[in-house]
């Protein structure tokens, strides 16, 4: 019997199943998916989209873990005075150790970037940076340097202060 008997004769139903047949001899119908090649669902889109879900729920995760990241970068800050009540407001002890602490962090960054100005000072051919030469970034840095520790120094009057007020009381 030809393909053209069958198809005259039986109908569509024959010629799904025959194509079923091939479809199957040639090996191109991924039975594990449970889709069928030959009707009208598509093999591919089916299997893609299970991939496609869990990639977008990957990315998502993803995307949390950066947002909870960087918002624990700035939950440090300042202290709000104005937010500490009656009883904080007078806590000079407080405020006190976290201005020392600024002015340490002031003073290791000014350290920093002298350091960087004295290395390439010392070796002027290790820059590759663009857009300046070498004596103008070495410049840059120790004004970097002279910024942090004017804000070291600013610290350290702060943090005075208030050793002194946390002597006379609140």
């Amino acid at each position: 019997m030809s393909t053209a008997a069958s198809i005259n004769q039986d109908g569509p139903m024959k010629i799904t199943a025959m194509m079923n047949v091939e479809v199957e001899k040639a090996g191109l119908w991924n039975k594990s998916c449970g889709c069928n090649p030959v009707s009208s669902e598509n093999c591919f889109t089916a299997n893609e989209g299970g991939r496609v879900m869990s990639t977008v729920k990957l990315m998502f995760a993803f995307m949390v873990v950066g947002l909870l990241m960087a918002n624990q970068s700035f939950a440090g800050g300042t202290p709000n005075i104005e937010s500490m009540g009656g009883k904080a407001v007078g806590d000079h002890h407080q405020l006190t150790m976290y201005y020392d602490e600024q002015a340490q962090i002031a003073k290791s960054k000014a350290q920093d970037w002298e350091f960087a100005a004295d290395y390439y000072e010392k070796f002027p051919g290790e820059f590759t940076g663009k857009g300046m030469t070498a004596s103008e970034h070495i410049a840059h840095c120790r004004a970097i340097a002279e910024d942090f520790k004017k804000a070291e120094q600013q610290n350290r009057e702060l943090a005075a202060k208030h050793r002194s007020l946390m002597r006379k009381g609140p």
